[in-house]
This record gives C-alpha cells, sequence and structure tokens, in this order.
C-alpha cells in the first residue's frame, strides 16, 4: 500500500513539488533549531563557567582565611564563648529592653542573661534544656547566631549555660 502512495505521488507533479517543498522546509527548520539548540548549549556553559569560578573563588577565599572567621565555640561556657568572639571582632547585637518583655519574664534564663549584660540575648525557652539564642554582627555585615543550653544557678554564675551550636549568616 504504502509503495503503491509513493508510485502515485510520483506521477502527479504537484504532489512531487509539494513533498520536495515539504522536504526543504524541513531542512531549514531543522537547521534553524540545531542553531537555537547551539546557541542554548553555549549560554548554558556559559552560565556553568560563571558559577564554577565563582566557586572556585569562595573556596580559594575559605582556603586563604578570607571571610567571616568564626572560632571553635562548642561546650564552652557562655560568657567565655562570648569573650573570645567579641576578642575575634564579633560584636554583639545591642537589642531593645522590649525584647525581653517580649520573651517574657519566666522564659527560662531570659532575666538573669539581661540582667548580667548579655542583651544580644533573643530566645530563651522555659523548658527542657533551657535553650537561648544570641545574636552577633562583624564589620563586614555577617550575622552569627549562637546557641545555648542548661540553666544558671541563680546567684550570677553561668558556667552551666554552654554553647550547643553557631550558624552563620543564617537568612541566607
Amino acid at each position: 500500500m504504502i509503495v503503491r502512495l509513493i508510485e502515485t505521488c510520483g506521477r502527479h507533479p504537484f504532489a512531487t513539488g509539494l513533498l520536495s517543498l515539504l522536504g526543504v522546509f524541513g531542512l531549514v527548520f531543522s537547521v534553524y533549531g540545531f542553531s537555537l539548540d547551539r546557541s542554548d548549549a553555549e549560554s548554558s556553559r556559559q552560565q556553568v563557567d560563571r558559577v564554577q569560578a565563582s566557586i572556585d573563588q569562595l573556596g580559594s577565599q575559605l582556603r586563604d582565611g578570607v571571610g567571616p572567621q568564626v572560632p571553635q565555640l562548642y561546650n564552652l561556657p557562655y560568657p567565655i564563648a562570648r569573650r573570645t568572639l567579641i576578642e575575634e571582632g564579633w560584636n554583639p547585637k545591642r537589642n531593645h529592653p522590649s525584647v525581653l518583655r517580649e520573651m517574657g519574664n519566666y522564659s527560662g534564663n531570659a532575666k538573669e542573661l539581661w540582667d548580667a549584660g548579655y542583651w544580644e540575648n533573643e530566645h530563651c525557652f522555659s523548658t527542657g534544656d533551657a535553650a537561648c539564642q544570641f545574636r552577633f554582627f562583624d564589620p563586614d555585615g555577617n550575622i552569627l547566631l549562637v546557641s545555648t543550653a542548661g540553666t544558671t544557678d541563680g546567684a550570677g554564675n553561668f558556667d552551666n549555660v554552654r554553647v550547643t551550636g553557631t550558624r552563620l549568616n543564617p537568612d541566607n
């Protein structure tokens, strides 16, 4: 049946011309599609190269010690960790007293920490391990969150309030 269709088209000049035009249009669209594909591929390759260059730059900065440096604080008592951060150029964020009011006087260590001058305290929980969070910033605008756990002894001793983690630039 296919052979008969081809023979019929071959005998009619209009059908033969129409099929040849369709073939030429197909070839033109094929070449056009190929050029678009090559253009997209080149654009993608350039984008990958830019991303790779950024990754390489960040990697070299980290290897060279450029960028925010966060000292090892894990399990240090908070007063020692805070002093270490300040010595390394990190500044405690001085919160407005309304932050303490928003936390409430019964939020774990919040009131004792505030009264001791740890105004960078942003959150404290009165349950569980008495977790708290403190905010610092450096001159370049980097933000460091320091998390602690542990309770005070009620007499101004914060040795049991230990650093459990840090998070650099948490909003990024």
